[in-house]
């Protein structure tokens, strides 16, 4: 059985804006949110474990929040929408997958990715994934970077 956790995710607009003198400024907009999925799951025990992954997956400051909203324990068959979309990306635009939980040694991972959409000729088809750490309120570390299942170089910028 699989673990589908939804969640919901804020950001605070106002901190744009702020200079970060005094309170910060508070307009919140709802921006969608994450599917995460822990392929496997005792149903006896889902309860349990997402209380905790919760501390993992949940986090707020000035800036954004991010909250579960809602999870279930679906047949190891089950595929979610976003997952569906991403698998059809030749559709145009790039599809981004769930995010996918998994506990080793005593920390939370995840995979998240995506694919890339028709419109980008050259890359068409191409899929991005990384390995995240993730901590306690929500930080996470990349360990790994693929492209199409090749560990590839990580670039970041100056």
């Amino acid at each position: 059985m699989k673990l589908i956790i939804t969640t919901q995710y804020k950001e605070n607009y106002g901190f744009h804006d702020w200079d970060g003198e005094g309170k910060c400024p508070q307009y919140w907009k709802y921006k969608g949110g994450t599917t995460y999925v822990y392929p496997s799951v005792d149903v006896e025990k889902a309860d349990k474990l997402v209380a905790f992954l919760k501390p993992y997956i949940e986090y707020i400051n000035d800036a954004e929040e991010q909250y579960v909203i809602d999870y279930s324990v679906e047949p190891d068959t089950y595929v979610t929408e976003d997952t569906k979309l991403a698998l059809e990306h030749g559709q145009g635009d790039t599809r981004y997958l769930d995010h996918e939980l998994w506990i080793a040694d005593g920390n939370v991972w995840q995979e998240r990715g995506y694919v890339v959409g028709s419109r980008h000729e050259t890359k068409a088809g191409e899929m991005h994934v990384w390995h995240d750490k993730l901590e306690l309120g929500g930080d996470q570390h990349c360990y790994g970077y693929f492209i199409d299942g090749l560990a590839t170089e990580m670039k970041r910028s100056a």
